[in-house]
């Protein structure tokens, strides 16, 4: 249900671990671990081994990487229904990007309008991309799993909570680890349920839709270089 609340023993989890990413020497944040976040920073690690994710523009804060859809989701215009296991475009945010741009800019909402600035030129480039042939024939959308799912409307995403199994708790209790160790000091320290709005969720588009949302532009871009292999972050 989209409005259900989170279960007391998730709530009470992510409390106790979060309250445990802090050492004598400071709180995490700002892409440096503290007391329990070293073991989240060692999983991110190891969750991207076998994964190639390149970057979308220097500077950016959205890497992909041409992946199999681990859920299934229904079609949107110009693509079929996708079914778990079809290959598609997974977009990453690039933490480590997202956690120096944190700590230049003390303003949270210019902070926010210039992260959301810098997203829309990477979707930019990456519609320039598929134009151009960069992403293989048959891939028909692109998906996103991330606390942050509902800011991806502003660009046509369709969105939804993550749906509920096994899984989903845990995969939300290491995306706020990961927000903590890579955001602002002190941003997930708040007590009650103030975490609670942090819901996982996704959202996706088709590549149809993505090269609607960005067309072409009047002068021929120069080419485009598929970027190098970069060592993927958790969206």
């Amino acid at each position: 249900m989209p409005n259900s609340p989170i279960p007391r023993w998730e709530h009470w989890l992510d409390r106790i671990v979060l309250a445990l990413g802090r050492s004598p020497w400071g709180e995490s944040g700002f892409g440096r671990p503290r007391g329990l976040m070293h073991v989240f920073r060692l999983a991110e690690r190891i969750l991207s081994w076998g994964h190639t994710v390149r970057p979308l523009g220097e500077g950016g804060i959205l890497r992909y990487e041409i992946s199999r859809l681990p859920v299934s989701l229904i079609g949107t215009r110009g693509a079929e229904l996708l079914q778990r296991g079809d290959r598609c475009v997974i977009l990453h945010f690039d933490n480590s990007t997202l956690a120096t741009l944190s700590a230049g800019e003390p303003n949270l909402r210019r902070l926010t309008w210039r992260l959301a600035r810098i997203c829309g030129q990477d979707l930019e480039i990456l519609a320039q991309l598929a134009r151009q042939g960069a992403i293989p024939p048959g891939i028909q959308a692109i998906w996103a799993e991330t606390l942050v799912y509902h800011a991806l409307r502003r660009w046509g995403f369709a969105t939804r909570l993550a749906q509920p199994t096994i899984r989903t708790p845990f995969a939300r209790l290491f995306m706020l680890a990961i927000l903590a160790i890579y955001g602002r000091p002190r941003q997930l320290s708040q007590g009650g349920r103030a975490l609670d709005h942090l819901r996982l969720g996704e959202a996706w588009i088709s590549i149809e839709e993505l090269l609607e949302r960005f067309p072409a532009p009047a002068r021929p871009p120069a080419l485009i270089e598929p970027p190098e292999s970069a060592t993927p972050t958790p969206r």
